[in-house]
This record gives structure tokens, C-alpha cells and sequence, in this order.
């Protein structure tokens, strides 16, 4: 009971334990995290200018009006064109010295050999690449914020380990120090107490060191003051089955965001290049609208305009062609990067699977020498108050008890991180 007060203790001035209203979780940090990380913000606007980018390519089919007015004096009326640029015409006119024409004028595209669909689908393919991105970098974000998380629990239980072990060698200590002053140990034994206090005090300072390192590297990393207080809600690992290699594999390919994003920026970069093979095509729009002019000769008069416009740029130098043929190599470079990320992530689940397996394998392992470990100790601090045994086995039983408890530790946080790790390579964190 002594012991376990003790724990308990340690842990409260490690920081590690407080009220339930005040434990962080780690799905808190997380949404902390996603509020105040400026990389995943930049990649939430990419991914709304790319969807302000589909919305303006929509807006190619929509019609387009245009007003224009000109006020023209000159010297000498001679017999003169006056231009109207927007109805592609000129109007003769025998002009005045002051002379004012205007109009409003519509244009919409009836057919442009695919240069506007291409251009839509060009760019919805683009915003969906962007959303994906804004997934993917939001899942790495959850995996690096469950990182500093488990350091610092991690760092808080080994703080606890630290003080526990040197609140067990101090009293130790004690008991060499009463059994010297009776003279029945030798002053070696109570001279390799102190040393062996003055080490465990130096593993103490350490342990509290990257205590202060991993709440400071928290608080980095979800936008707080490095010296905020630091209150984690326990992560146990939980008993969930691993399940099959290859059936999870399968899930990662259909789940992942990377490969989403690479084969929607392939077909973007496609329709990109249509788009562009397009304008040496021809396209045909609808022009209609109304004139206006005031002239002494003329009145005041309006006229109706209404024609079609053909436009057919057939030669350019191979300008377009060069360009679409641009777009088709970044669509053929999208799908290779695809075909790399397909291998990486096969890797990447194998690699989280076998260290959910391994890390489980040494929570087991770690849990059961911990019993062992401690009985070991108590044994070799009662033979040695009576006489049986030796200062040299306590201070080992000592050793391996801290070093027991330290391994354990170590595999429970390693393994309740190896089952996020495994989440963020499915896909599914």
C-alpha cells in the first residue's frame, strides 16, 4: 500500500494526474491541433481557391454582357466608321462634329469543341485533388499531435518511475544506514548506496527534463504557449485484433486520400490538355444586343443586334499543341506518382501492422516481469535486513525492479501509439 501511495504520488507532481473536468483527451487535441495549425489552414485555402477556381470555370457556359459608349468630335464630318468592337461590326455613318453611339451586348458560347467542358471538368477534377490533400494533411496532423501526446505521458510515467525508484533506494538507504551504525555492514555498503542515490538523482533531472521538453513540444504543436499547463487524459492500448494483412492492405489502397488526390490531379491534368487541344478547334457563339446613337444627321435612333460569331483558330505556330502536350506529360507524371504512392502505402501498413504486433508482443512480455521483478526486489531487501544476503543483490534487484517497470511503460505507450500509427495508414484516422 506504501508503494502504490507512493506511485500515486510521483505522479501527481509529474503532472500526469488531474481532476476528470481538467484531463485533456486526445481527440480534444486534436481539434485544438486542427484550429491553430497554420500548414493544414494553408491547405484548407488551396483547397477552397480550388473550389472558387471550378465555380469561375462554370461561369464559361454562363452568358456575358457587356456595355460600351463612346463620345467622338471632330473637326472636319467626313464620311466615317464608327467601330463597335463588342458587336465585332463598324457603323457608317456621315458624321457630325459631335456624334455619341452606345450598346449593351450578350454573348453566349454555343459550341467550343469541348474547350469549356474540358476546362469544368478540369477543374473539379482540381478542387477534388485539393479536398483530398486537405484530408490527408489533416490525418498526418492527428498522427504528429498523437506523437507529442504519448511523449508526454510516456515522459510523465518514467518521471513517476524515476521517483519511485529513488524513494525505494532511500529507503534502502536507511536501512544500510541503521544496520552500519550497529556495525553489522561494512561502510562499502552504505558508500554504494550514496552512489548509487546520486545517479538515480541524475536519471531523476533527466526524466524531468524531457518531461519539460515533451509538454513544451505539446504545446508547440497545438499553438500554445510552450510553458501552458499540461493535464492528458490516459490512452490505454486496447485488445481490438489485428486483423489480416492482406484485407487491410486492400482497405488502405481504397481509403487512402494520397492516392485519391494523385489520380484526381491526373485526370484534371487530361482535361486540362483537351481543353487546350480545343482552342485550334472551331467554336461558335450567339451575339445579340442594342445600339444607340445621337447624331444631328442620324437622331436619335436604337437598333437590335442579333448574329453568331465563328471563330476558328486553326494555326498558331504549334503553341496550343505544345501546351496540351505539357498538360499530358503532368497527367502521365500524376499517375507514376500514383503508382509510387500505391508502394509506399502497401509498405506503410505492413510496417504499422508489424509494430502494433511487436509492440503488443513487448506490453505482454513487460507486464508479465514486472511482478517478478518487484518480488525479486522484496526478497533481496529482506535477506539482506537479516543477514542472508548481500548490499550488491538489493542494489541489483534494484536496478532490474526500475528497469522492469521502464520497459513496461515504454511498450504500453508504444503500443497505444502503434495503434494509431496503424489507424493513420488505413486511412481511417
Amino acid at each position: 500500500m506504501k508503494r502504490a501511495a507512493r506511485r500515486w504520488l510521483a505522479l501527481a507532481l509529474a503532472g500526469m494526474i488531474a481532476p476528470a473536468f481538467g484531463a485533456e483527451t486526445l481527440e480534444q487535441a486534436w481539434q485544438a491541433a486542427a484550429a491553430a495549425d497554420h500548414g493544414l489552414a494553408a491547405v484548407r485555402a488551396d483547397s477552397a481557391a480550388a473550389r472558387e477556381g471550378e465555380r469561375a470555370a462554370q461561369a464559361l457556359r454562363l452568358p456575358t454582357l457587356q456595355l460600351e459608349a463612346a463620345r467622338v468630335r471632330v473637326d472636319t464630318p467626313p464620311q466615317t466608321i464608327v467601330p463597335l468592337p463588342a458587336f465585332g461590326l463598324g457603323l457608317p455613318i456621315g458624321a457630325d462634329r459631335d456624334l455619341g453611339v452606345g450598346g449593351l451586348v450578350a454573348t453566349m458560347p454555343l459550341f467550343t469543341s469541348g474547350r469549356i467542358a474540358n476546362a469544368i471538368e478540369a477543374a473539379r477534377a482540381g478542387a477534388d485533388a485539393a479536398a483530398q490533400r486537405e484530408g490527408s494533411s489533416a490525418r498526418d496532423l492527428r498522427l504528429q499531435v498523437a506523437q507529442r501526446y504519448f511523449d508526454v505521458l510516456k515522459a510523465g510515467r518514467l518521471l513517476a518511475v524515476a521517483r519511485d525508484a529513488q524513494a525505494s533506494l532511500q529507503a534502502h538507504a536507511r536501512d544500510v544506514g541503521n544496520l552500519y551504525a550497529q556495525g553489522y555492514v561494512p561502510k562499502k555498503d552504505r558508500l554504494a548506496v550514496e552512489v548509487m542515490l546520486a545517479d538515480v538523482g541524475q536519471q531523476l533531472r533527466q526524466a524531468e527534463n524531457r518531461l519539460d521538453l515533451a509538454r513544451a513540444a505539446y504545446n508547440r504543436q497545438l499553438g500554445r504557449p510552450l510553458d501552458a499547463a499540461v493535464a492528458l487524459a490516459e490512452r490505454e492500448p486496447s485488445a481490438v485484433a489485428l486483423g489480416e494483412l492482406a484485407a487491410l492492405t486492400r482497405d488502405a489502397l481504397a481509403r487512402r486520400e494520397e492516392l485519391k488526390a494523385l489520380g484526381r490531379a491526373a485526370d484534371a491534368a487530361d482535361r486540362l490538355a483537351a481543353s487546350k487541344r480545343a482552342e485550334n478547334l472551331p467554336s461558335l457563339a450567339l451575339v445579340g444586343g442594342y445600339a444607340r446613337w445621337d447624331s444631328e444627321r442620324l437622331g436619335n435612333q436604337g437598333s437590335w443586334v442579333v448574329g453568331a460569331t465563328l471563330n476558328w483558330t486553326f494555326f498558331d505556330g504549334g503553341r496550343t499543341r505544345a501546351e496540351a502536350g505539357r498538360y499530358a506529360q503532368q497527367a502521365e507524371a500524376a499517375r507514376e506518382r500514383g503508382a509510387e504512392a500505391r508502394s509506399l502505402i502497401e509498405l506503410d501498413v505492413r510496417r504499422a501492422w508489424l509494430a502494433l504486433g511487436d509492440g503488443r508482443d513487448r506490453l505482454g512480455v513487460a507486464r508479465g516481469a514486472l511482478g517478478a521483478a518487484a518480488e525479486n526486489l522484496r526478497v533481496a531487501r529482506s535477506r539482506y535486513r537479516e543477514g542472508l544476503g548481500t548490499n550488491a543483490d538489493v542494489l541489483d534487484a534494484e536496478r532490474e525492479n526500475s528497469a522492469a517497470e521502464t520497459r513496461y511503460q515504454i511498450a504500453r505507450y508504444d503500443a497505444a501509439f502503434a495503434e494509431i500509427d496503424l489507424d493513420r495508414a488505413l486511412g481511417r484516422l
